[in-house]
């Protein structure tokens, strides 16, 4: 239930290298990019940036979920808040550090674990749950959320949020999203062209309803990222 707070409904895909190379400079306008090449031109720029804030609401299944990721290019630190009941993540150096409340254990592991509540747990590479945790935490584990597949339609300029943003669809029949999910980045129609918002909608049943809206702000502001002091690795705990 949990694995779809975060990237509900999302496709993961392989990041798209920008048309004209890596090594290109920016644009001074998206007029007359593909929608593609905009959707990779927001992930390079993103990467540019070094850090952002990530706010995301969901609303999957009967789960009302917040959360804040302060990130960099490898690390972040978040703070959820799901159906009242508060967590923290932390994920450096490739590993992932959380710390739950008994109702949030419940949550994502089914039943509550009464030695893991309110502690410090760790978890690395190839252990049960580390994908689930260590996504979206930092810029290198969000970018294939961020890259929309199948082929992609950008639009005439808009506003979003009083903001001046194009958007990034997938077109109609295109293989992006599973069936009734739409998916929309809004990317800053003027430069540095940065990712704005990502809103996924579920078109299976009438009005359409947002499952999830994805934000950013504070880009390149300095974001300091520590493990905690004490923990204690998943592995001494049975797991789900």
């Amino acid at each position: 239930m949990m694995k779809r707070i975060l990237v509900a409904a999302s496709t993961i895909g392989l990041l798209v290298t920008f048309a004209t190379g890596a090594g290109a400079a920016t644009p001074r306008s998206l007029s007359g990019l593909t929608g593609a090449q905009v959707d990779a031109l927001a992930i390079a720029q993103m990467r540019a940036a070094g850090s952002y804030t990530l706010v995301v609401t969901s609303t999957v299944t009967g789960l009302h979920a917040t959360s804040v990721t302060s990130s960099t290019l490898y690390s972040g630190i978040r703070h959820d808040d799901i159906n009242g009941q508060l967590g923290e993540k932390v994920f450096v150096n490739g590993v992932v550090y959380v710390r739950f409340t008994a109702p949030i254990e419940k949550i994502y592991f089914g039943k509550v674990i009464a030695s893991l509540a309110n502690k410090w747990i760790s978890f690395t590479p190839r252990q049960p749950f580390y994908s689930l945790f260590s996504t979206t935490m930092s810029e290198s584990t969000l970018a294939p959320l961020l890259t929309l597949r199948g082929t992609l339609n950008v639009s005439l300029p808009l506003t979003y949020d009083h903001r001046n943003v194009v958007a990034i669809t997938p077109a109609a029949g295109s293989a992006s999203s599973p069936s009734g999910i739409a998916e929309t980045l809004y990317v800053s129609n003027t430069a540095p062209f940065l990712p704005v918002a990502l809103v996924i909608d579920s078109h299976s049943s009438a009005p359409s309803k947002t499952l999830e809206t994805v934000t950013f702000k504070n880009w390149g502001v300095h974001v300091t990222v520590r493990a905690p002091r004490h923990f204690t690795a998943s592995s001494k705990f049975k797991l789900p």
